[in-house]
């Protein structure tokens, strides 16, 4: 048997959020008054636009953390259940979220891409620092239907994909990529 991180003696009662479910309802409300949601079921993150509404489990969620064990691999998670260690990577990710997580990365191509700063400086004060809370109000108040599909966009990577706290800072360079939208979707 592997050795739990957190022993069965100390395992403990906790209250999982998820907010994914909430994160996608507001995205589809959107995308649907600005008439975007066709067009979402063409893009790539389609899947979470065709999918009927997730119920997960909180109370799975925390089972499963709690049978975490120790992992050599620092990009995988491993939990012990049964008798077997069952692993959670990269590959695991990729085939669930559907991004395209096995490319690598042309640095010079898309550093030229990281220079735009429209969508930052138009509905985020132009701040250095973004937080997840923030990108939510600029999508839920932007009015201008392409950029509501952009900061949609980014949303969705944030606070579905990411799961990111409302306190949390986003990735910044990804409101510069998404004002390409082939290359945002083919960004690894």
């Amino acid at each position: 048997m592997s050795k739990l991180l957190i022993p069965f003696g100390e395992h403990f009662p906790r209250r999982v959020i998820i907010k994914g479910t909430t994160v996608i309802s507001k995205i589809k409300e959107r995308f649907e008054k600005y008439d975007l949601l066709e067009r979402a079921k063409q893009c790539p993150f389609k899947q979470f636009f065709l999918a009927p509404p997730m119920q997960a489990s909180g109370v799975l969620i925390h089972q499963l953390l709690l049978r975490k064990v120790k992992s050599q691999n620092p990009a995988e998670l491993q939990f012990f259940i049964g008798d077997s260690n069952l692993r959670f990577g990269l590959g695991e990710f990729a085939l669930i979220t559907a991004l395209n997580c096995a490319k690598d990365l042309d640095i010079v191509k898309y550093k030229s891409m990281f220079s735009s700063m429209r969508l930052r400086e138009t509905y985020l004060n132009n701040t250095a620092n973004v937080r997840s809370g923030e990108l939510e109000a600029a999508f839920l108040n932007c009015e201008e239907n392409e950029d509501v599909w952009k900061l949609g966009l980014c949303y969705l990577v944030d606070g579905l994909l990411m799961a990111q706290e409302s306190s949390t800072k986003i990735m910044m360079d990804m409101l510069s990529i998404v004002e390409n939208e082939e290359e945002f979707f083919n960004y690894p």
